[in-house]
C-alpha cells in the first residue's frame, strides 16, 4: 500500500539480510524506477539512510540515461530506470551480476516495462537463483501472480497519519483572538512596544509591507463580517 516503504526500504531489507547471512559479497540489487527523477531522488533518499554518498564505490548508486554515479559491483543497490535495465539486458541477456532484481511502481505500464516483464519471465528458468520482485502500491497483484506461474505475493499495509487542515479563521476561532487596527490598518500594539520603535533592514521591511497588504484586508474583512469557520 501507499506509505509502506517499499520503494526504499524493501532493498536495504534484502541487502542488509545478506550481510548478516554472509553473503553480502554475492548480493546486488537493482531496482527499476518508473522516471530518472525518481531514480535520482530514491538513491539519495536510500544513501542518507545508510549514512553514505551516492556512488563513489559506496553502497547506493543510480544509473539513468546520460548520467551515472553507480555503486561498487558486490554488496550494492543500484537504482536505475526500465531502459537501463533492457540496456543490460542487451548486454547480458542472463543478468549474472543481479542477484535480485525489483520492478517498482508496475502499474505504470508502457512498451518498456511491459517488455522487461516478458523477457524476464524467459530469463528465471535460465536463472533459478535471480530473485525478482515486482511492487506496486494499486495494482492487481493476481494477474501477474497468474502471469508468473502463480508466484507469491505479499501486502505490506500502509502507515499514513492522519492529517487534520486548518485555515486562518479556524486558529482565529480557537484562540479567539481578534487584531486591534488603526484606520490604516496598523496594529496599535505589538507585544507590548510601539512599531515605531522596531529598526527594520530594507529588505525586512518591504517583506513586511507586502505581508500586511496581503492578511490585513482579509483580517479587516473577517473582523466586520464575524463570518468565522463553524468548526
Amino acid at each position: 500500500e501507499t506509505g509502506c516503504g517499499k520503494t526504499t526500504q524493501v532493498a536495504q531489507f534484502i541487502l542488509d539480510n545478506e550481510i548478516e547471512r554472509g553473503r553480502g559479497s554475492m548480493c546486488h540489487v537493482v531496482c527499476t524506477q518508473p522516471r530518472r527523477i525518481s531514480a535520482i531522488s530514491v538513491a539519495e533518499r536510500v544513501a542518507d539512510e545508510r549514512n553514505e554518498t551516492v556512488g563513489d564505490d559506496g553502497a547506493v548508486g543510480y544509473t539513468i540515461r546520460l548520467e551515472s554515479h553507480p555503486p561498487r559491483k558486490r554488496g550494492s543497490i543500484l537504482y536505475c530506470t526500465t531502459g537501463v535495465l533492457l540496456r543490460m539486458l542487451e548486454e547480458d541477456p542472463a543478468l549474472t551480476a543481479v542477484s535480485h532484481l525489483i520492478l517498482d511502481e508496475i502499474h505504470e505500464r508502457d512498451t518498456i516495462s511491459d517488455f522487461a516483464i516478458t523477457i524476464l519471465k524467459d530469463i528465471i528458468p535460465k536463472r533459478p537463483d535471480l530473485r525478482l520482485i515486482l511492487m506496486s502500491a494499486t495494482l492487481n497483484a493476481d494477474h501477474f501472480s497468474q502471469y508468473y506461474n502463480n508466484c507469491p505475493t505479499v501486502n505490506i499495509p500502509g502507515f499514513t497519519f492522519p492529517v487534520q487542515e486548518f485555515y486562518l479563521e479556524d486558529v482565529l476561532q480557537m484562540t479567539r483572538y481578534i487584531p486591534k487596527l488603526k484606520n490604516n490598518g496598523r496594529y496599535q500594539k505589538f507585544r507590548g512596544q510601539n512599531p515605531k520603535k522596531w529598526r527594520m533592514k530594507p529588505k525586512e521591511k518591504e517583506e513586511m509591507l507586502l505581508f500586511r497588504g496581503m492578511v490585513h484586508p482579509y483580517l479587516r474583512e473577517l473582523t466586520s463580517s464575524k463570518n468565522y469557520s463553524a468548526q
